[in-house]
């Protein structure tokens, strides 16, 4: 939703960020996949070589001279993925409090972004009952 918003080198570093979280479980699901590519379509990326993905050290060091707001954006968009396929295990947690530590994002940061990330899903599961 506000991945547009990142720089360049914000928006490189969150596709390799994405895949890496995707994998943090083992599993690199249909879900997942199909939200990497949605990204890309997001953030006007024509493509993505999945082989290329960075490390996450190389990815918070993009990350840590951000914006409060581009780490708030970076943050919730892959919170959003972790529940892409409807688990967000503890391995995938882990993955996400590594990485939130290591570019200055605090764990009541991570809880408020979850909590708006529930709201979200909550309203959109509302509509699609509505539509449907």
């Amino acid at each position: 939703m506000f991945l547009n918003q990142l720089s360049l080198e914000e928006k490189e570093a969150f596709l390799s960020l994405s895949v890496n979280a995707a994998k943090a479980n083992g599993e690199f699901t249909a879900e997942e996949h199909l939200m990497v590519e949605e990204y890309c379509r997001e953030m006007g990326i024509a493509f993505f070589d999945m082989s290329e993905t960075k490390t996450v050290d190389e990815i918070a060091e993009v990350y840590k001279n951000s914006t409060e707001q581009h780490k708030k954006i970076v943050v919730f968009e892959i919170l959003g993925l972790m529940f892409a396929d409807g688990n967000y295990d503890s391995q995938e947690k882990e993955f996400v409090l590594d990485f939130v530590g290591k570019i200055g994002v605090t764990q009541d940061e991570v809880d408020k972004e979850l909590g708006l990330l529930d709201e979200y899903l909550g309203i959109v599961k509302k509509i699609a009952e509505e539509i449907g």
